[in-house]
């Protein structure tokens, strides 16, 4: 569900804002597979700094909510120049809501980080109630 979740919570508040040019931004629509393989390896790479290294290091000195908001800000304000460069889906898009969600985001992997004993791979060592509620 994470994997599908985020992606589409993004989509329908592109939707919604009315950035999104054609419902299928894909076109052939094959297009689409180069970009899950790019998206499944930049993303786990990005979470090994932000959850593996990052997060343990917080929380040694912050409460987990605490510990999930500094990196949460801090890579919200790392996506700023995507907002203010032309020709980016970003540059359409209302930077206020990304941040608070993209914030929210962080906050919300900090639980499950933790609720799933610091593993990165959070589907892998999913409690039966946990894994009905994300799925």
């Amino acid at each position: 569900m994470i994997i599908l979740g985020i992606p589409a919570s993004m989509y329908i508040g592109a939707a919604l804002k009315g950035a999104i040019s054609e419902p299928f931004p894909f076109s052939p629509w094959y297009q689409v597979f180069p970009a899950l393989a790019l998206a499944l390896f930049l993303g786990p790479i990005e979470e090994f700094g932000w959850r593996g290294f990052t997060l343990p290091l917080l929380q040694r000195r912050f409460a987990p909510f605490w510990a999930g908001l500094i990196p949460g800000v801090i890579w919200m304000i790392w996506h700023i120049p995507a907002f203010l460069i032309g020709g980016t889906p970003q540059s359409a898009w209302a930077f206020a809501p990304y941040f608070v969600g993209g914030v929210a985001v962080s906050i919300t992997l900090t639980v499950l980080f933790n609720d799933f004993r610091s593993s990165l791979l959070i589907m892998d060592k999913a409690y039966p109630e946990v894994q009905s509620l994300l799925l």
